[in-house]
Formats: structure tokens, C-alpha cells, sequence
């Protein structure tokens, strides 16, 4: 598992994200560890935890059962950068038929 993951599929990526989290919360919590670092680990940290979380509250999870989603995902999330800017379109209002 190489990048963080928008959704986990199984206990066996639940458990390396478990072993990840661990791994970054010792390099989070080292007393060398610079801030600005520290700021990059925690966004990281906080992404593999919400996606734990999010599996392990998905209803066929709590059931025993593997997760089945409706829709995929795609792999990366887009980023602010990828995303399309949205185009304010022009209204354009006749109320001459109201009056």
C-alpha cells in the first residue's frame, strides 16, 4: 500500500493501516522530528484514521461481512490543484413579460 487509501476493502489493508498509523505516530511524537514535518505527518495520520474509521463503522464491517460499496472510488483523490475551477455562467433574466 503505497499512498493513503480513500477506502479500506478488507481487515488485511485495515491492519496495515493500523501498522502505518503506528509507524507515523512515533516519527510524530520523535524529538528530532522538525514542525514542519511533524505538520506533513499529522495531515497523513489524520487521513489513515479517518479511513480506518470509516471502515471499521461501514454497516456489513460491523455485520462480519467484507464492505461492498455501490460506487468505487478512484485510487487518488483528486487534489485542489487538479480540480476544474468552476465558471460563474451568466444569468440572463427578461422580466419584461412579469411586469
Amino acid at each position: 500500500m503505497a499512498g493513503i487509501p480513500n477506502r479500506i476493502k478488507n481487515d488485511a489493508e485495515y491492519e496495515e493501516v493500523l501498522e502505518r498509523m503506528v509507524k507515523g505516530a512515533e516519527m510524530i511524537d520523535h524529538p528530532l522530528t522538525k514542525p514542519e514535518r511533524r505538520v506533513e505527518l499529522m495531515k497523513v495520520y489524520d487521513a489513515l484514521s479517518d479511513a480506518a474509521i470509516a471502515y471499521r463503522q461501514h454497516p456489513d464491517v460491523r455485520a462480519g461481512r467484507e464492505p461492498v460499496y455501490e460506487m468505487e472510488l478512484p485510487d487518488k483523490p483528486p487534489s485542489v490543484a487538479e480540480a476544474p475551477d468552476p465558471q460563474p455562467t451568466a444569468i440572463n433574466i427578461n422580466l419584461s413579460d412579469w411586469l
